[in-house]
């Protein structure tokens, strides 16, 4: 399964792909949300986690793209542990929200969980 990672910040954005490749999964580092957006057209069948905390999105952004990529499984990672702008996102479409600095044996069992799904 390949993981589309969106942070702006290339440093945070880097060291999380190096984990999420140690989990044995395909990471791909994205910068901006149009990269996103661009990376969801050519396949929306994708798991991609956001870190809501340097990207600059919403709550109605994250509705408009988990509706337009439904296929897509959106988790969101922040230092906060609540966000109430993000609580009909967050209840809705977002898989999971993990804390920063993530936790790779949390981070694996989402992962796997996502894949579980797929393959059912």
């Amino acid at each position: 399964m390949e993981i589309g990672i969106l942070d702006s910040n290339t440093k945070n954005c880097n060291a999380l792909c190096s984990l999420v490749k140690n989990l044995e999964y395909n990471a791909i580092p994205i910068h901006t949300l149009e990269k996103l957006l661009q990376y969801l057209k050519k396949n929306s069948r994708k798991a991609i986690i956001l870190n809501i905390d340097t990207i600059g999105i919403n709550n109605k952004v994250i509705k408009e793209i988990s509706r337009k990529y439904q296929q897509a499984t959106f988790l969101c990672m922040s230092e906060t542990r609540f966000h109430p702008d993000f609580k009909e996102a967050i209840r809705n479409h977002i898989f999971a929200c993990l804390n920063t600095p993530i936790d790779a044996d949390e981070l694996k069992y989402f992962l796997k969980s996502i894949d579980k799904s797929r393959m059912s």
